[in-house]
């Protein structure tokens, strides 16, 4: 497969990770706020792959980038929440926190300093975070589907 190949399959794959988004947020707005029992809503984006993929690598424009960065975001947000309360975190961190967890060391979120504060407050606790889970879902996800 030559570049251009490679640049083509990347931008397809960036498009169905921005349906997957649009989908996820569609029930984020039934609740109106974050949500922490997805089934198969929130899509099958890989959010440790979009957060932070610049434009370079895609070909899409800022809001788009803007998209999907954010909505890789809020993907992890509400996968902590599901994990809270499942019982599943903090008794046993599972793959996908421990990856949360590696994301927020490694510092690839470091541009965007309110998901690093939200996604480190949601670790800690599930009731802080579901404290300002309107406002984020305000900021994060009914900002983006107002027309």
């Amino acid at each position: 497969m030559n570049n251009q190949e490679q640049e083509f399959q990347e931008q397809q794959k960036a498009k169905s990770a921005l349906k997957d988004i649009l989908f996820m947020y569609k029930e984020l707005a039934n609740y109106q706020s974050l949500y922490d029992d997805f089934a198969n809503e929130d899509g099958s984006f890989d959010p440790f792959y979009y957060i932070d993929i610049d434009k370079g690598k895609v070909g899409l424009a800022t809001e788009y980038l803007r998209l999907l960065h954010d909505g890789s975001f809020i993907k992890l947000l509400c996968y902590i929440l599901q994990a809270w309360s499942q019982g599943g975190y903090p008794a046993t961190k599972d793959k996908t926190i421990n990856k949360i967890i590696k994301l927020l060391d490694s510092g690839r979120i470091k541009h965007e300093p309110a998901y690093e504060k939200y996604l480190r407050l949601a670790l800690k606790s599930d009731k802080h975070l579901w404290l300002q889970a309107k406002d984020i879902y305000g900021q994060y996800v009914e900002h983006s589907i107002k027309p």
